[in-house]
């Protein structure tokens, strides 16, 4: 028997293909554990915004999200066609969106473009109930770009009269 009560590889079986897993724990005590984390790339193209939107819909829908779906997802659609328009794709042409749902039902919205500048009036252009911020993306050291943050709690609303 291996150390986890299984029985070893041997003739007529197959070795099963995960070898060895690693569980990362945050180390900050008072870190809400993320519910669901999606990520994913979307073409810099006009069409970004509209399937950004679909997409968080879709998830944040089936994920049982208490919060303002609608909201979410115009939200997003606001942030990538921002970066569509006024920043800059990665090499493959793509900016990436990545959603965490954390514990309290709070939702981590972040979007990654190639361009490091910071983004100009967003925040008053967008109106919503939120937290917004944004830092330089760095790989091995050198910039690549900056990642936009925004979080929502459930109950952010959208407010009256905007966009």
């Amino acid at each position: 028997m291996t150390p986890f009560g299984q029985p070893p590889d041997g003739p007529g079986t197959e070795p099963h293909p995960v070898k060895r897993m690693i569980l990362l724990v945050s180390g900050e005590e008072d870190a809400p554990a993320p519910r669901c984390i999606w990520s994913r790339r979307f073409a810099a193209d006009s069409r970004a915004g509209a399937s950004a939107r679909l997409y968080v819909r879709t998830r944040l829908t089936v994920a049982g999200w208490s919060g303002d779906v609608d909201l979410a997802a115009r939200l997003v659609d606001c942030l990538l066609s921002n970066r569509v328009r006024h920043g800059r794709p990665f090499a493959d042409g793509c900016v990436v969106l990545r959603l965490t749902v954390d514990e309290p039902g709070g939702l981590l919205i972040e979007v990654d473009d190639a361009d490091p500048e910071v983004p100009g009036q967003l925040r008053e252009a967008l109106g919503a109930d939120l937290r917004l911020s944004w830092q330089v993306k760095l790989e091995e050291g050198t910039v690549v770009g900056k990642t936009l943050r925004a979080h929502l709690t459930a109950a952010a609303h959208w407010p009256e009269g905007a966009a």
